[in-house]
């Protein structure tokens, strides 16, 4: 049997402090030693935690190479050239998509389109194959979400074609694989973004938030052109932030506050109909995390992701009830298939607990599941 986990807790904290923060913020005990453990101990600090303020988000130009994004961008919709949107086939991936396209379908009628390259025949990201769909897409400029820190080829491969790119990404970067170009990554290593863990939709909404406000002072929004409220679009921020088990701390927990609020008070259909078939009442980030992300998640592991942007995106009630139930029945075979291949792992396993570390194979495994995950106790499990 696998390892389960086991959790020490030698640490406590002043309970003179702990007294006075159930003071002043009239809060559990508990929280307030939760709080105290982790280091926040400054009123600013514990209210920032508490109480998540938008006004708390850093500036986007924080961000390596964003200036950058925004002035090429803002050239593209302004001179109408044809942009592809190029995610993930992860819920991060498809929320950054999806919140990428409804930004910029508001910015005017433009040449937009998007592609999720499929797990089993294009791999994952910008790739050789991914590239290939792109070329015959004809784009102007492509801008990755939630990919492409270690697409060094392929970027090069699209500029040489003349393809503008924006690479946004939260991935660690491999600095012999550093895509050229313009590259907007907390996790690049020229960049001295302070908070590191936002996810890849996170990176998306900080270039939308950056371009609304150049737009803005260019005078692009006009009362048939209103600027978008970014609020709207927190939902999508939350779900890949927490489907992609981001910490929910700093911006993180900033964008999921914010984006649950939005669920629960104003949701958008695709959100209402996923209320509606898992029956749920108020929305948190456990529901996100265990009820909606599975859903869009087993799209990309068996089907093709483009159907969860669809349906993230969808303004028709008929279709995206339809589209959910197909979701639906697709997680409920992920979760069988899942379930025979861990039956099938530990049976494999057994035969070589002996050895130090695991080395599982099997025909039956499906493709979609295919990865290492690295156990406690040091072993590695394909």
């Amino acid at each position: 049997m696998l390892p389960q986990k086991q959790w020490y807790d030698s640490s406590t904290a002043d309970p003179e402090q702990v007294k006075q923060l159930c003071r002043e913020w009239n809060t559990n005990p508990y929280v307030a030693e939760i709080l105290l453990r982790r280091g926040y101990k400054t009123r600013e600090e514990i209210k920032s935690f508490l109480l998540p303020s938008l006004n708390n988000l850093r500036d986007p130009y924080e961000l390596r190479q964003m200036r950058e994004a925004v002035d090429l961008l803002q050239d593209t919709i302004a001179k109408n050239r044809r942009i592809v949107i190029l995610g993930d086939y992860d819920v991060d991936g498809i929320t950054a998509t999806a919140l990428m396209l409804e930004f910029l379908h508001k910015c005017g009628n433009l040449d937009l389109d998007f592609f999720i390259p499929n797990r089993i025949k294009h791999g994952y990201g910008l790739t050789e194959a991914s590239t290939d769909i792109l070329l015959e897409m004809r784009p102007e400029l492509v801008i990755t979400v939630d990919n492409g820190i270690t697409a060094a080829r392929e970027v090069q491969r699209l500029n040489d074609v003349g393809i503008n790119t924006i690479i946004t990404d939260h991935h660690l970067a491999d600095p012999g694989l550093l895509p050229s170009g313009i590259v907007v990554n907390p996790n690049h290593p020229e960049c001295k973004y302070p908070f590191k863990k936002i996810s890849g939709c996170g990176v998306a909404l900080k270039l939308i938030m950056s371009l609304r406000k150049s737009l803005r002072d260019s005078g692009w929004w006009t009362a048939e052109r209103p600027e978008p409220n970014l609020r709207g679009i927190l939902d999508l921020a939350a779900l890949g932030t927490v489907a992609d088990v981001m910490p929910l701390v700093d911006e993180n927990r900033i964008l999921t506050h914010h984006g649950l609020l939005v669920m629960n008070e104003k949701p958008r259909l695709a959100i209402q109909v996923l209320q509606k078939l898992k029956n749920v009442k108020t929305i948190t980030s456990r529901t996100l995390g265990f009820q909606f992300a599975p859903l869009l998640n087993a799209a990309g592991r068996l089907e093709d992701a483009d159907m969860a942007v669809h349906f993230l995106l969808s303004n028709d009630l008929q279709e995206a009830e339809k589209m959910a139930k197909k979701l639906d029945a697709t997680n409920i075979e992920r979760r069988e298939k899942e379930g025979e291949m861990l039956e099938t792992a530990l049976a494999l396993a057994e035969t070589q607990k002996q050895f130090p570390a695991l080395i599982l194979s099997s025909p039956e495994f499906h493709e979609g599941y295919k990865r290492y995950r690295r156990y406690p106790l040091g072993g590695t499990f394909l």
